[in-house]
């Protein structure tokens, strides 16, 4: 570093850095389109040149004086634009969870989104929850193999999540009349088959679910499931997964009374093998009206994590090596296994 900023610096920065943040803060969500193309919002851009120029001047009458370095404070609980945000780690240090998936999470790592998200660990996954769509951004989950599958009966209505703050408590009945299903991303049958009843019931918590086409939730969204737990989780011994939607930046569709609960265009979904010493991926995105039946249908839809990561903003196998990483991202498997 060529030269330290003083005290009075110091604090400039530091009006900086929260300014910036708050810029952020009240900016739009940022959606991606599946073609990659991001929609940047100028109003931001104009704020943030104007602040970055008052602060830059400040800076400028005193760049000698040493200052002690300061300690990165990480992502603090606040409000967002009337918004709660509950503290989630820094992109570099994401926590894994106490729950028993966690098996190959200390080996992938959580996902990292661009913006900010509730990051809720349950018995059977974790997802990462926006309040500003009401939609979970990602779920992940571990798929056990199990030789005589037994699942409980399925609970008897989707519950709020008692986790989230009640002004955020999504109700089941936003959903009803929209046209939409209300669609597992962590599903029943696998989560309750892998880790019982309790972990079951969590998964009919409606920050689990994102409106979901019925075409496509009850297709081969169902099929995909059934193949991960019946045939990948006892080939392989378990397999992880990671799924989610995809916002059109086009498309500004919502339902729901009480909370504006966006409508995704795509929906999209990762697994993971690990299998003769090495992590092997698949990855498909579904359009909402996506039909059919078999493998062969469900071929059409694979693709690679990386476009998966431009089209939602969100990071994945933030916990391996990052020549690993470039390797299984810029892959798009030819065929299902």
């Amino acid at each position: 570093m060529l030269w330290k900023p003083s005290p009075e610096a110091g604090d400039a920065l530091d009006y900086l850095r929260k300014s910036l943040k708050t810029v952020f803060a009240q900016a739009p969500l940022p959606y991606y389109t599946f073609d990659h193309t991001p929609m940047p919002s100028f109003r931001s851009l104009a704020i943030i040149f104007a602040i970055a120029g008052t602060v830059f001047y400040a800076v400028g009458q005193n760049l000698a004086a040493p200052h002690p370095k300061r300690a990165n404070p990480g992502v603090l609980t606040r409000m967002q634009n009337g918004m709660a945000v509950v503290p989630t780690p820094a992109p570099d240090a994401p926590s894994l969870p106490a729950g028993k998936h966690g098996r190959k999470l200390d080996v992938v790592g959580l996902p990292v989104a661009d913006c900010p998200v509730t990051v809720l660990h349950r018995i059977g996954y974790s997802a990462g929850y926006s309040t500003r769509v009401f939609c979970p951004l990602w779920t992940t989950y571990f798929v056990k193999p199990v030789t005589a599958p037994k699942s409980e009966a399925r609970p008897e209505a989707f519950t709020p999540d008692p986790d989230m703050p009640p002004e955020y408590q999504v109700d089941t009945k936003e959903y009803a009349r929209s046209g939409y299903d209300r669609g597992h991303m962590a599903p029943n049958w696998a989560i309750s088959i892998s880790y019982g009843r309790e972990a079951q019931i969590q998964t009919f918590y409606t920050t689990n679910v994102i409106p979901q086409n019925h075409i496509l939730n009850r297709g081969l969204w169902e099929e995909l499931e059934k193949i991960e737990a019946n045939d990948y989780a006892r080939r392989y011994n378990g397999v992880m997964v990671f799924n989610g939607p995809i916002f059109n930046a086009t498309s500004t569709k919502t339902i729901g009374q009480s909370h504006p609960i966006r409508v995704p265009s795509y929906c999209y979904k990762i697994i993971l093998r690990f299998h003769r010493g090495q992590i092997d991926a698949l990855a498909f995105v579904f359009p909402q009206k996506a039909y059919g039946q078999g493998r062969a249908c469900l071929e059409r839809y694979l693709t690679s994590i990386a476009a998966i990561e431009q089209a939602t903003g969100v990071h994945f196998l933030t916990g391996l090596p990052a020549d690993e990483q470039a390797v299984l991202k810029a892959k798009t498997a030819r065929r299902m296994w």
